[in-house]
């Protein structure tokens, strides 16, 4: 009868442990602070539930109850946000912005379960910082005029229109297929199309269906795609990629490189395996799609062809780690720039701070690719 008092009495303990250590690790209830902050458009009720520490440098914390009140304020309106787990100190979540397939971050929190970090105001709020040290567009120059291009509409394969400027100088020589980043169109590589035909290449620089207005020019394809109901979400721009590369590979005869930035890098790593690529190229890739195609580390680890892949030195963090994990070759590159440098394939823009140390390495990878 003793041992079974005993064995209850510890059977209690360790359940009251588990409980407590349960309740340790619950922040749902600054979760849903954070939730009706983004719905309420204001700090309100989630200012309890803020450490002393929560900063976002290089503003001091005197400034973050301001500096939270104007990100609720001009954020997208938020649908929904979802909890995928609670450990020690944080919280992974899932924000479904309006227009959004779901983005995933984490919370930081004390021992007091105070917010010490929100990390994807963190990243805004760096992405913003970085377009203020961004030059706002492509400058047009003297090689725009020496290296015009010409309009040229492609069929994907659901039937949308897909337009692209054609940066022709040979026939003879290798061609580049140039996709944008998010909101932006076929005017990403105004300046950069022509630089690469001076390297030696032709050029299809395209807009997807996934995109929008930028530096006074339209999307041609995605203003389309709403006028004919297309879905225009990141994962559908794969079939216009997809026709793109079909059209130059018909058009030259030769096996295209494949150039992405920001979302479409990630998409041009997933196409890096079709029979008409000869290599890619992928400024900032993430995982963009992770709820619906494999993690980048396991899509890169799958690549056997030549690769440059490169980001600005923040996002470099991530992609250092996960190429360590990766085997590469000599002809697989993953350049790291000493400068700060920018999101996608503005980092090449003309007048860019820093563009000069990306243009280096990426010539000497162009080079060999002329020599396969």
């Amino acid at each position: 009868m003793k041992n079974y008092s005993f064995i209850l009495y510890v059977t209690f303990l360790l359940f009251s442990f588990n409980k407590s250590i349960a309740q340790e690790f619950d922040y749902s209830d600054q979760i849903t602070a954070i939730e009706q902050a983004f719905h309420a458009k204001k700090v309100g009720g989630l200012l309890k539930f803020l450490s002393d520490d929560l900063k976002f440098p290089p503003l001091p914390a005197n400034k973050t109850q301001f500096l939270l009140s104007k990100v609720f304020e001009n954020f997208p309106k938020l649908n929904s946000l979802q909890t995928i787990k609670m450990k020690e100190k944080y919280a992974l979540v899932k924000y479904y912005f309006e227009g959004s397939r779901g983005t995933e971050s984490k919370l930081y929190f004390d021992t007091a379960g105070k917010i010490t970090r929100i990390e994807l105001i963190e990243k805004v709020l760096e992405r913003e910082m970085e377009n203020g040290r961004s030059v706002p567009k492509p400058s047009l120059g003297v090689l725009a005029e020496k290296f015009p291009f010409k309009p040229v509409t492609i069929i994907a394969k659901d039937g949308l229109t897909i337009y692209g400027n054609l940066f022709e100088v040979d026939p003879e020589l290798l061609v580049i297929l140039l996709c944008h980043q998010g909101s932006f169109n076929k005017f990403e590589y105004a300046d950069i199309a022509p630089k690469l035909n001076k390297l030696g290449f032709n050029c299809l620089a395209i807009d997807q269906r996934s995109g929008g207005f930028f530096a006074n020019h339209n999307n041609e394809t995605h203003n389309l795609a709403v006028k004919k109901n297309f879905d225009t979400d990141f994962l559908e721009a794969e079939q216009d990629i997809e026709a793109a590369i079909n059209y130059l590979n018909k058009l030259y005869n030769k096996k295209v490189t494949l150039w992405g930035s920001s979302y479409s890098s990630i998409l041009a790593l997933f196409l890096a395996n079709n029979p008409n690529v000869n290599a890619v190229i992928a400024f900032s890739p993430s995982d963009f799609f992770k709820d619906e195609r494999p993690m980048i580390s396991e899509v890169i680890s799958k690549i056997v062809k030549p690769y440059f892949i490169t980001s600005s030195k923040s996002e470099s963090k991530v992609l250092i780690d996960i190429m360590k994990t990766i085997e590469q070759e000599s002809n697989q590159v993953h350049f790291v720039p000493k400068a700060l440098g920018f999101h996608g394939s503005r980092s090449l823009w003309q007048n860019q701070l820093g563009a000069e140390e990306y243009w280096g390495s990426l010539k000497i990878f162009l080079d060999n690719i002329k020599q396969l």
